[in-house]
């Protein structure tokens, strides 16, 4: 599994294509977001499982591995014959990203968007959000968040520490992350 990894992470480095202006995705028509630069945390790397269903297609379970160091962080991917699925380095001003086996609709900064607006703090994410509104509640330690454009309930959002759903009502699109392990780099 290690070598597994080692192996998509120079992968990763080596072969991303630059995406220019695309740091701000449109979660759904009138709904900006422009991604929240990487926080200032301690380096430390997932290995997750994620398990991607999108109406029309079949349902996608990813391995992947996320790595957060001060300033950057870095997504992969694989499928289950290993091939790259999916890599997104973001660093707050660039973000480079390889897609490779996933649907068109599944863009990486969209990606990255659905994530951070899962986990990042509120007050943040409201400040990066545009043409919607947002509200949260908890119950112990889940975390929920309703993604709102007028009255229609765009996304729901559920986070914990080791577990990560969105539900986009309008595309019927259902992403969960489980992180399966945790480490200090």
């Amino acid at each position: 599994m290690k070598q597994t990894l080692v192996l998509l992470m120079a992968l990763l480095l080596n072969g991303c294509a630059l995406l220019k202006g695309e740091t701000c995705p449109y979660l759904a028509p009138g709904v900006g977001y422009c991604l929240l630069s990487p926080t200032e945390v301690a380096s430390q790397r997932q290995i997750e499982k994620i398990a991607i269903e999108i109406p029309g297609a079949p349902k996608m379970t990813l391995h992947g591995v996320r790595e957060n160091t001060p300033g950057t962080m870095v997504l992969a991917a694989t499928g289950a014959a290993g091939q790259i699925s999916l890599s997104v380095k973001w660093d707050g001003q660039q973000l480079a990203s390889q897609s490779s086996g996933l649907p068109d609709s599944l863009d990486p900064a969209w990606l990255l968007a659905l994530v951070q607006l899962s986990e990042a703090p509120l007050a943040e994410v409201e400040t990066a959000l545009s043409g919607a509104g947002l509200t949260e509640s908890s119950s112990g330690e889940l975390r929920q968040r309703e993604l709102w454009q007028g009255s229609e309930r765009l996304m729901t959002l559920s986070h914990s520490h080791d577990y990560t759903r969105v539900e986009h009502h309008r595309y019927g699109l259902t992403m969960t992350i489980t992180t399966l392990s945790r480490e200090a780099l």
